[in-house]
């Protein structure tokens, strides 16, 4: 995706995502367990040129996960984020 990476590990629910270019935007990650009774959701964020961070993330193994990737400008304001990128994985 431009301006980042996201690397998500199935074994042990590991998130790791980087900000590779300068500028005002960042990255935010959430990532949603659709297969659990009651769902859960846990996110992960980055910003800044050069800084990456990995999230250890604990959901049920086997459960579906629906992983959503937005750029951002300013984290607490959900209209400057835009999705660019999403998929699902297993736990």
């Amino acid at each position: 995706m431009p301006g980042g990476q996201v690397k998500f590990t199935s074994k042990g629910e590991i998130l790791k995502i980087w900000d590779m270019k300068a500028g005002k935007t960042g990255l935010y990650v959430s990532v949603y367990d659709e297969s659990a009774k009651n769902p859960t959701f846990d996110t992960c964020h980055v910003k800044g040129k050069g800084k990456g961070k990995t999230c250890d993330m604990k959901f049920k193994n086997g459960h579906k996960l629906d992983i959503n990737v937005f750029s951002y400008t300013k984290l607490s304001d959900h209209n400057t984020r835009e999705l660019v990128a999403s998929w699902q994985d297993k736990a």
